[in-house]
């Protein structure tokens, strides 16, 4: 009885620190936006609704300090499937823990921005989706 109650600490204890290891290279973070008139970014849960005729400004926070690597920043819009509309890399570090940019100049339509790992394959690290919308009816009425 007492080898079979080592063998469960022993294995239970090997799950446990696996799990710790796997979650110190964590690429969680936070998306953020500031809006025209915004003093400062907004953390941001859920879809995000954009005007078709305003700019967003965006930002991905790490919540922890990341080796150096490339990050592909992908914009795609919903269509029959999702079509690539903006695609860049950027960096970030140990000294850069943020990544920027601007959600304008978009049609009409349901939308992701994608955050994926160059390293490993385009693995998603984090996406937002978010719906640019216009208000032309109410000229037209």
């Amino acid at each position: 009885m007492r080898c079979k109650l080592k063998v469960v600490f022993s294995w239970l204890f090997m799950v446990a620190l696996l799990t710790g290891l796997a979650s110190c290279g964590s690429d969680s973070g936070d998306f953020a936006v500031k809006r025209l008139q915004d003093d400062s970014f907004r953390r941001i849960k859920g879809r995000l609704y954009v005007d078709e005729s305003e700019s967003v400004n965006w930002t991905y926070v790490f919540r922890k300090p990341q080796r150096e690597r490339e990050i592909g920043i992908l914009i795609q819009k919903q269509e029959v499937g999702w079509i690539d509309v903006l695609f860049r890399n950027d960096n970030v570090g140990v000294e850069k823990q943020a990544l920027h940019g601007v959600i304008s100049d978009l049609l009409e339509g349901d939308y992701r921005l994608a955050l994926l790992d160059i390293k490993r394959d385009g693995k998603i690290i984090a996406e937002l989706e978010f719906t640019v919308y216009s208000d032309r009816e109410k000229y037209y009425e």
